[in-house]
């Protein structure tokens, strides 16, 4: 179950990311 929580913020974690290189 941390596991699951681990790759979900991480997921969220590099779409933001992607998000603010796409501008």
């Amino acid at each position: 179950m941390i596991l699951a929580l681990l790759f979900s913020l991480l997921f969220t974690v590099s779409s933001n990311t992607l998000a603010v290189f796409a501008g």
